[in-house]
């Protein structure tokens, strides 16, 4: 998940998103099940799912020391219902540019 640049240096992707957008984006991941802690055989726990995401991203926690806090004293955001709106508009309508079969 590290993006490499021309000169072959690693560096972690930038969630550019706020402290609450990523309590959502992790929500629904674990909403989708689609995680899975293969060392558990079952689904990731949204902790899991944060910290495996901050391995790969630089992610801005705010003011909190982890993700824990952070899911915690979250106010909300509409990350997730966007994320999920733009999920279903593609599945309808297709990407732009692109032709549905």
């Amino acid at each position: 998940m590290e993006k490499q640049d021309n000169n072959g240096i690693r560096r972690k992707y930038t969630f550019t998103g706020s402290p609450d957008d990523f309590v959502e984006f992790v929500r629904v991941l674990e909403s989708m099940g689609a995680i899975i802690n293969i060392h558990a055989g079952r689904p990731a726990t949204r902790e899991e799912i944060a910290s495996h995401l901050m391995e790969y991203m630089e992610v801005n926690l705010g003011c909190y020391e982890d993700y824990r806090t952070l899911e915690l004293c979250s106010k909300g955001s509409d990350f997730g219902e966007n994320m999920l709106a733009l999920m279903r508009k593609f599945r309808e309508e297709g990407f732009p540019g692109l032709p549905i079969e």
